[in-house]
């Protein structure tokens, strides 16, 4: 629970909602939304930088864009997928956007399933957030619509390391 968010469902953050791509942590294999994404245009010596998809990033977390790593989050504005550094960066457009490589959430940026379940992440009793188990993320032999997924598919897709074991379809059609 510490390490997943989701910023776009606004008011159920600590609530991860059934279509939810899906990551592994390497160190704790605990499952996480995937944080992979795409610069949505080019950026030009800025602090922010817009992206397909900023839901399951948080402030604090530590990102590369492009080839430039160590890049920390100040800010979200998750309604216009804005998200503020704390220094400048110059990216191209469509340049990867994913968690860096030597943080704690090192393997959240390789998609890996599909949530199918809501889970709430905030034990109301005690007021924190706390790991679930989680029972039903489709990891393979899976046809899924697209319309369905939450996340930046598009992104994932592109990617040569994740998900190439399940089938997305849109209107009928495989993509």
């Amino acid at each position: 629970a510490t390490y997943a968010y989701d910023g776009d469902n606004t008011g159920y953050e600590t609530e991860l909602r059934p279509g939810t791509i899906m990551a592994r942590l390497t160190t704790s294999l605990l499952w996480v939304p995937c944080k992979r994404t795409r610069l949505n245009g080019a950026v030009s010596s800025s602090e922010n930088i817009v992206v397909d998809d900023a839901r399951a990033f948080k402030v604090g977390d530590e990102i590369t864009v492009g080839n430039e790593t160590g890049l920390i989050i100040d800010a979200i504005n998750y309604s216009t997928n804005t998200i503020s550094l704390t220094v400048a960066t110059v990216d191209g457009a469509n340049d990867a956007v994913v968690i860096g490589s030597g943080t704690a959430l090192a393997g959240s940026e390789l998609a890996r399933g599909i949530l199918d379940e809501y889970v709430d992440l905030y034990d109301v009793n005690t007021k924190t957030n706390v790991d679930r188990q989680v029972g039903r993320i489709v990891t393979s032999n899976a046809k899924i619509l697209t319309t369905m997924v939450l996340g930046d598919l598009t992104s994932i897709l592109l990617a040569t390391d994740t998900m190439n074991h399940i089938q997305f379809y849109t209107n009928g059609v495989q993509v």
